[in-house]
């Protein structure tokens, strides 16, 4: 009995063996990519704290933009700007400030994460691509998830390149063949006689 080949499983213990990134059969590739994907962004949204904002990250396939409150407008005469609404102010920015630099952290802690999902097959397809370089310095997520799309789906084309054109012929064969069927068929004159007729095809 041959032994057991042991199914590749993630660094992330708790998405188990089945949200991972591995050359896969037929049209499953894109399927494995979507439902891995999904559940890796799912799992950032909830893993992170402010993990919203890694989420809408991953999703929309661009790092969000926290933009800054406007600064409070002078009023009076003479023109000020009231002492309460300065702190109000300050404290705003401060939390811009504190959430694009855990969104920072957070995005690189989602590369790590996505690159733990990845079998060995995948991670040296992908190392090989043009770009990856600046995107392991920069420790991107969006351009580490597209380049694994890539690899994914070229890997799937190009495997399975042949069976398309099969498919894609199929109708003519079987559409040739119940033509040259029908024509032997009625060819060969009453019911009765059929049984002895021998189609020339």
């Amino acid at each position: 009995m041959a032994p057991q080949v042991k199914r590749f499983t993630g660094k992330e213990e708790s998405l188990g063996d089945e949200y991972i990134y591995e050359h896969t059969d037929g049209r499953e590739a894109s399927d494995q990519y979507s439902v891995t994907t999904d559940e890796l962004i799912r799992y950032s949204s909830t893993k992170y704290k402010n993990g919203a904002d890694v989420g809408r990250s991953l999703f929309g396939g661009a790092r969000i933009t926290i933009v800054f409150p406007p600064a409070p407008v002078a009023t009076g005469n003479p023109p000020a700007v009231p002492e309460g609404e300065t702190t109000v102010w300050k404290m705003q920015v401060s939390i811009v400030l504190s959430r694009r630099a855990l969104l920072d952290a957070n995005l690189q802690s989602a590369y790590a994460l996505i690159k733990g999902q990845c079998s060995k097959p995948i991670i040296e397809k992908v190392q090989a691509q043009e770009g990856y370089e600046a995107i392991e310095i920069e420790q991107n997520p969006i351009g580490l998830l597209g380049l694994i799309r890539s690899v994914m789906f070229n890997y799937n084309s190009r495997k399975y390149r042949a069976v398309a054109l099969v498919d894609i012929m199929k109708p003519d064969i079987v559409s040739q063949t119940w033509r040259s069927f029908a024509r032997n068929w009625t060819s060969c004159g009453q019911p009765e006689e059929r049984f002895a007729c021998t189609p020339a095809w």
